[in-house]
């Protein structure tokens, strides 16, 4: 959920107008779904100021609002996004683009090796042992 508000955020921050209009649903259960009328990009008032938004950008902000997250772009994937990487390499003081991708596709390496630890103590009945003092 934190992407997908930092994609919001984004949106607004990029195109100066607030999302389009959302449905939400609060089930007995206590689940709540939120949907969108329509896509973030498909107002009149965004495709307006789309005209000077990167295709990389609007591929960023998409991928960070995609209501499905399970489809949804993760942290280390963003600091890969071919948007992000030359500022994150300006910012964080790395010599090239290049080695900001590097050092972001080790961190995601290293997330999904971590996931990966806990699913088999999960499975092992040990809880999380082993993997989570990394």
């Amino acid at each position: 959920a934190d992407i997908y508000s930092c994609g919001m955020t984004l949106f607004v921050a990029t195109f100066r107008i607030p999302p389009p209009e959302t449905t939400v649903v609060r089930y007995p259960d206590g689940s709540i779904v939120v949907s969108f009328e329509r896509d973030l990009f498909a107002g009149a008032a965004a495709c307006h100021r789309l005209q000077w938004a990167s295709p990389p950008l609007q591929d960023l902000i998409r991928r960070m609002t995609c209501v499905n997250p399970h489809e949804r772009i993760t942290a280390p994937e963003i600091f890969c996004h071919e948007w992000m990487v030359p500022a994150a390499a300006e910012v964080l003081g790395m010599e090239s683009p290049e080695a900001v991708r590097e050092s972001a596709q080790h961190v995601l390496d290293e997330a999904v090796a971590h996931a990966a630890d806990l699913q088999r103590a999960r499975a092992g009945g040990g809880g999380a042992a082993g993997g989570a003092a990394r």
